[in-house]
């Protein structure tokens, strides 16, 4: 009996971790054997099956090669095992696309574009560079488009992120990575260390691909392997990030500080203090008084929400100063930075050519709706001084429709931001005030 209940202990235990592991959502991406749902792209290095890994050797003179996945991946949770050559440069891409046909991105106001056929994306890179005394593996890569993003372009410093890299990363062994994608919100591990938090919304789905980085004429095959990779989708909510930062996208099954109403609405202004917003500039002055937010300030600068929003309905109510010149706009899936604050907006704006309600891509490409395709003399609405202007904006995938007291303004399709904040503008005009209040959302599931 003793004996029997020993053996039967011992296979509960050996089950437990296939069980958790399928409770856990995730799934394989390599079934051990072939390379079944996976197609190259890119050069000729070559990509075969190995004791249960996949093994790219580089060939001299091609490009870049790529090994994709034929499913493309919006929200989700990577893990993966690798192991590479010393003197080799890889990573794995996500949220990657290629096309027949040339494509053209705009970033940070350049023109970029990639040619038919070129894989691009983001790429979690391998770069252990002793040359170059850089150890940027778990970095953030935009490969093919616009280089690194971190360290880089959205955040990191270089040398403390090769400082940690030197010391996490072992050397012709094999590494655990992580990667975790949720809106414009982009997190990696390395060997249970957290390297790389950034927010970046350029691509918001792409297949997952396995890069053998080119090496000239160099005729000494370099190796990468990979092993173990999974992956697990999350909602396509803006769920929150497991193991992330405290700054995520709400859903409607998150606890927002304001329980929700009989409708769905979250109030986002207390209409008492700022609780819930912050000012990301170094000027600027916020101060709540009768109920309302009111700014000011000498210079352009936001005031954001802590929180995150993906799909919802937002209404707020502006009130521009009854004289002077005077521009004002409700941020929303927009980015915050250090003394920088981009992405939508729906324009105040109380000039003669009339766009209040229109959709303007602050920090970045300018005028959406009205546009280039639109005729210059379109008039939305022309916000008046001194009087409570109500604002409803609503935003569903790439979806986004704008409505001034009731009137439509803008009906636009753009899939540039998925999820952001949500800020209120002060234009920069010296002593004018503006005010700001009833703000509320409900997110949309």
């Amino acid at each position: 009996m003793i004996r029997k209940t020993a053996l039967l202990f011992a296979l509960v235990l050996f089950c437990q971790p296939l069980t958790a592991h399928a409770e856990d959502g995730f799934v394989p991406l390599f079934d051990g054997k072939t390379l079944d749902g996976w197609e190259q792209h890119g050069g000729k290095a070559k990509y075969e099956v190995k004791d249960g890994a996949i093994v790219g050797t580089s060939v001299p003179n091609t490009a870049n090669s790529f090994l994709c996945t034929k499913k493309t991946y919006r929200n989700f949770v990577l893990e993966y095992d690798f192991k590479v050559n010393t003197e080799l440069n890889s990573g794995v891409q996500f949220r990657s696309n290629v096309y027949d046909a040339e494509k053209t991105y705009e970033v940070a106001g350049k023109t970029i574009k990639v040619a038919a056929g070129r894989v691009h994306g983001y790429q979690c890179e391998i770069d252990n560079d002793p040359h170059r005394k850089r150890w940027w593996t778990a970095g953030v890569y935009d490969e093919g488009r616009s280089g690194w993003l971190y360290p880089g372009r959205d955040g990191g410093n270089a040398a403390e992120f090769t400082k940690q890299g030197e010391k996490v990363i072992k050397p012709e062994d094999w590494n655990h990575v992580r990667v975790e994608c949720n809106g414009d919100h982009i997190v990696t591990h390395l060997n249970g260390e957290l390297r790389a938090d950034l927010h970046d919304a350029m691509t918001a789905e792409g297949f997952i691909a396995l890069q053998v980085h080119g090496v000239g004429k160099k005729d000494e095959p370099l190796w990468v392997m990979w092993k173990n990779l999974q992956i697990k989708e999350l909602p396509d909510t803006g769920a929150a990030l497991p193991q992330a930062s405290t700054t995520t996208a709400l859903t409607a099954d998150d606890a927002p500080a304001a329980a929700p109403d009989a409708d769905g609405w979250i109030t986002l202004f207390n209409g008492k203090d700022l609780t819930g917003w912050h000012n990301p500039y170094k000027y600027g002055k916020a101060w709540v008084e009768d109920g309302t937010i009111h700014l000011e300030s000498g210079q352009k600068f936001f005031l954001v929400t802590d929180k995150q929003y993906s799909d919802f309905e937002l209404e707020a109510q502006i009130m521009l100063p009854t004289t002077g010149h005077s521009n004002s706009g409700i941020m929303f899936r927009c980015h915050a930075d250090p003394n920088k604050v981009y992405g939508y907006q729906a324009e105040c704006d109380p000039s003669d050519r009339a766009w209040t309600g229109g959709l303007y891509d602050e920090g970045r490409r300018g005028w959406l709706h009205p546009g280039k395709d639109h005729p210059k003399d379109e008039h939305l609405v022309k916000a008046p001084l001194g009087e409570w202007i109500k604002y409803h904006i609503i935003a569903k995938g790439d979806h986004i429709q704008i409505f001034i007291n009731d009137q439509q303004t803008t009906d636009y399709h753009d899939s540039t931001d998925a999820s952001g904040y949500i800020g209120i503008q002060h234009h920069g005009e010296g002593k004018q005030v503006y005010q700001f209040r009833n703000i509320r959302i409900k997110p949309l599931n």
